[in-house]
């Protein structure tokens, strides 16, 4: 049995639902970490890195690193 205490505040019973709420999820995750993890399909893919626009040797003025950011 799990025993919880509060050590200082005065917390409303709302809060206390909630907290035991998320610890009780905790502690079943915790029990079965397989089922916590959602199952890949074979045919997932990870998202694509979006590439840059500029070209590799494209011109860049001698002020450019001033306008980045």
């Amino acid at each position: 049995m799990l025993t919880l205490q509060v050590l200082h505040g005065n917390p409303t019973p709302d809060e206390l639902a909630a907290l035991t709420a998320v610890l009780m999820a905790r502690v079943a995750q915790a029990a079965h970490p397989a089922a916590a993890a959602p199952a890949r399909s074979a045919s997932h893919t990870p998202p694509r890195r979006r590439t840059s626009w500029r070209m590799a040797g494209a011109y860049r003025p001698p002020a450019a690193w001033a306008s980045v950011g």
